[in-house]
């Protein structure tokens, strides 16, 4: 599997800085400021980074959901969806299970 399957994309990555969720993950999305593009890099955030979030992995993702995750379950058209104990509905739904917790976890701090 690679390693861009197994972290939060870009997009889910940067909204969740935006609403304040503590970057400090294993891996991060780095600006390459040549070209402008994003890429993958692990290790501790560089202050010489111009432009960096993190790529959240699902332990990671779970560890800042904390009592709010209850189940991840996958459905059978092979997508994935989060959900709040003793909540209603699916709050957060995804390709996969890093993007189905990440906006489980986008959910939870806009509300």
């Amino acid at each position: 599997m690679k390693l861009e399957d197994q972290l939060t994309s870009l997009e889910p990555s940067k909204k969740l800085e935006k609403l304040g969720v503590k970057q400090d993950s294993l891996f991060w999305w780095i600006k390459y400021s040549a070209n402008g593009k994003f890429w993958l890099k692990r290790g501790i955030k560089d202050e010489r980074w111009n432009e960096g979030v993190s790529a959240f992995t699902v332990a990671e993702l779970i560890s800042r959901l904390g009592d709010k995750f209850g189940i991840l379950e996958r459905f059978k058209d092979n997508t994935y969806g989060a959900y709040i104990p003793n909540d209603c509905g699916v709050n957060g739904l995804g390709e996969n299970p890093q993007e189905a917790l990440a906006n489980l976890l986008i959910n939870t701090y806009e509300e």
